[in-house]
């Protein structure tokens, strides 16, 4: 609970990366696992912070099924209205950038058929294509 409260007195001024998560989602798991409101609200609030300082989506990706289904029942399950629309827009937040990743992850048919084509045997004109 302490680091939490230090935590949410950080700001976060430049880009967040994967090492920066794999140091503060274990901590932020920890924070959404208590049962005292304040803290959940505040891990919450961090979590919200910290995707929008996330540029490239898919670093947030491997996190997210740690995160995502505790600031889900969070979100769900706080007493608190107030606390429980923090996680909410925590959530949503979070929602937003697993979309972004995604998008950024499809690949272009076009392309996805020029990788396969090589692999199929397809990649060279034979009797059946001439």
């Amino acid at each position: 609970p302490e680091c939490i409260h230090k935590l949410a007195a950080t700001v976060f001024v430049q880009e967040i990366r994967s090492p920066a998560l794999a140091v503060t989602v274990p901590l932020l798991f920890r924070g959404l696992k208590e049962r005292a409101t304040d803290i959940r609200r505040k891990a919450c609030t961090i979590v919200d912070n910290m995707c929008k300082m996330i540029d490239n989506s898919v670093e947030a990706v491997a996190f997210m099924p740690k995160i995502m289904p505790l600031v889900a029942k969070a979100a769900e399950e706080i007493p608190d209205p107030e606390a429980r629309a923090v996680a909410a827009k925590a959530l949503k937040t979070l929602q937003n950038l697993e979309a972004d990743a995604m998008e950024a992850k499809q690949l272009n048919p076009d392309t996805v058929l020029a990788l396969l084509r090589p692999m199929l045997g397809e990649g060279q004109p034979g009797p059946a294509q001439e």
